[in-house]
């Protein structure tokens, strides 16, 4: 099945929907909680907009206020190929979502003095001890073509000039798998098979860095924060 997941998401709506169950959630007119229902026609409209121009297939929006839902609805499909219509209890990969769910349990285990944002990553994650940053070397070979893997980038290493910290990792300035270099090395100690992810984070500790941790932005997809995940199983 293709179901809509990264698209709809980024919209104004799901994580409303993983903080309260729909089923239990008191249901009101937008009247009555100080919502205008004639203005909230216009979710209705941009969503089928969306939806009319092939941008996703389906969307659930929901509007709540004082706890209570004044608009809960499902419009488009949930199934391209089937015709199926969206739910409104559909399921979605909520994909890069689940970051802000990882920093609030982060932020969690900071009001309880178990972690702190200068903590170095090593103090539950022994293996973070001495990384080692990658530094790009002469010419490099041509992209690949997209779809296809092209040769690795050539660099050498050389020592951290200070750990990486859990503010790193949540603001993306730690140097993580968030480049050429360790992207391609990540490849080497990828998750396999049915590991857990404290089986494949430890490894993280064999790739270089981007960069100087600190020294610069740059977007860590998956590792980045699949890392505070085993921090935050460790530290809780």
């Amino acid at each position: 099945m293709r179901l809509i997941a990264k698209s709809t998401a980024a919209f104004l709506l799901l994580f409303m929907l993983a903080l309260a169950s729909t089923a239990e959630t008191p249901r009101a007119k937008p009247d009555d909680v100080g919502i205008s229902g004639q203005r909230l026609q216009r979710i209705h409209e941009l969503m089928q907009r969306h939806i009319d121009a092939g941008n996703i297939s389906g969307s659930v929006t929901l509007v709540a206020r004082n706890g209570r839902i004044a608009q809960l609805e499902a419009q488009g499909l949930m199934d391209i190929e089937t015709r199926k219509p969206m739910a409104p209890d559909a399921m979605f990969r909520i994909m890069s979502m689940t970051k802000p769910v990882v920093g609030v349990a982060v932020l969690m285990l900071m009001e309880e003095g178990k972690v702190r944002l200068n903590d170095p990553v090593s103090k539950f994650i022994p293996e973070f001890k001495d990384l080692k940053v990658g530094v790009l070397q002469g010419t490099q070979p041509p992209p690949a073509p997209a779809g296809q893997r092209g040769a690795p980038p050539r660099f050498y290493t050389v020592p951290a000039e200070r750990e990486i910290t859990i503010k790193d990792l949540l603001t993306h300035t730690s140097g993580l798998v968030s480049g050429p270099i360790s992207t391609s090395e990540n490849r080497k100690v990828a998750l396999k098979g049915k590991e857990s992810n404290a089986d494949y984070i430890p490894r993280l500790g064999q790739v270089p860095l981007e960069f100087q941790p600190g020294t610069r932005w740059a977007y860590s997809a998956q590792a980045g924060f699949d890392t505070l995940v085993l921090v935050v199983e460790r530290a809780s």
